[in-house]
């Protein structure tokens, strides 16, 4: 069979799973669809990459051009299976796999403008009744798909994603030099994510002076990872914050450095008004630190009771989460614990052996969809 892929629509963990799974499966051919030339140099022996002429949208779903461009490639290479995250082709009957459809739209319009808001609302109904097999990243979606568009809760797979690094633990004497050098040696909560308003980081700032209030500690605040589109008005709005010169900013770090501010935290805040993915919050999870999240479905089902939840509308229920965790070290404790068992749900193993029975399915029924 050959099997073809929408490589350029992929995050790196789909395309990590599915260069692994065309190792699984070498007997068939893989076909790596990309806009340009990949920047992987190596790959599979039965991975072979095909150059389709870039559109200038990244929303490519919108392009009707591109969706042929798609229809045609599959039909010159004979590809038996289509695999594309957030979108497929509505020109093809080759059976296809969708990964991942957005549904911003539903949970928080605000994110889109009315253009994009309009553009998912028409095209993700379509694109969800078009493939044979859905794959989504949790039940809370899944569940969410089945009811809101009616579409057999067969059709649609749950593959978590999943923790390939083995995380070292951080000595105390370790903790001791890194919170010296970065927190003039005090305790410091968390955000490690996108950096910006949308992230509900104005009502993280109101509950840390809530809490400074409350508590009068020289706990601190830091927030990493990469910026969002409105980073510079959040940094604009931290110059004139009461707690400025207790909250720091470490954007654009490099890997090592966020992991270990992630393992010397005294916990981690993480409060969203969607989450989409939750990647993050399970590498904050693995480096042994109790977490404060929103009280929404996905962030729920992945964190389980390694988590204190809040209501990310109300400043004041995500201050009490943080007092809560302060105040009650066995609390600490037990979330940490808990989090070492709620991980072992997010294996590699796990997920390839998904994927390696939605790829056998396909294979077995021959699904031809009109």
């Amino acid at each position: 069979m050959r099997i073809a892929i929408n490589a350029s629509s992929l995050t790196s963990d789909h395309f990590e799973i599915l260069l692994r799974l065309a190792n699984r499966f070498n007997e068939h051919i893989f076909l790596f669809f990309f806009d340009s030339e990949p920047a992987i140099s190596t790959l599979p022996s039965n991975v072979h990459p095909v150059i389709i002429k870039p559109q200038q949208s990244i929303r490519w779903f919108s392009k009707t051009i591109y969706q042929r461009q798609l229809a045609a490639a599959l039909k010159k290479h004979k590809a038996g299976i289509f695999i594309s995250e957030a979108f497929v082709s509505s020109h093809t009957n080759v059976p296809q796999i969708l990964i991942s459809p957005d549904l911003t739209y539903i949970f928080y319009p605000a994110l889109l403008n009315k253009k994009q808001f309009s553009t998912a609302k028409k095209n993700t109904p379509k694109f969800l009744q078009k493939a044979a097999t859905i794959v989504v990243n949790s039940y809370f979606f899944k569940n969410k798909i089945e009811q809101q568009f009616g579409i057999d809760q067969q059709k649609i797979k749950v593959v978590y994603p999943s923790l390939t690094k083995k995380i070292q633990p951080v000595s105390e004497e370790e903790k001791i030099v890194v919170k010296e050098k970065y927190a003039g040696g005090n305790e410091y909560f968390i955000y490690h994510g996108i950096i910006s308003m949308e992230q509900n980081l104005v009502n993280l700032l109101k509950a840390f002076s809530f809490f400074k209030k409350r508590q009068r500690s020289k706990m601190r605040l830091f927030f990493t990872g990469k910026p969002g589109l409105k980073y510079d008005e959040f940094i604009h709005l931290l110059a004139s914050y009461k707690f400025k010169n207790e909250v720091m900013v470490k954007a654009n770090e490099s890997h090592s450095k966020n992991e270990k501010l992630l393992s010397c935290a005294y916990a981690s805040l993480y409060i969203p008004f969607y989450e989409s993915e939750g990647k993050e919050i399970l590498e904050t999870m693995s480096w042994q630190i109790p977490l404060v999240v929103s009280n929404n479905g996905l962030l729920k089902e992945y964190c389980g009771e390694a988590a204190l939840y809040a209501d990310p509308d109300n400043f004041n229920d995500i201050a009490d989460k943080m007092m809560l965790i302060f105040k009650d070290e066995q609390k600490r404790h037990d979330l940490i614990e808990n989090g070492t068992r709620e991980l072992k749900k997010f294996t590699e193993s796990e997920a390839d052996n998904t994927w390696y029975e939605i790829i056998k399915e396909i294979e077995r029924n021959d699904v031809k969809i009109g």
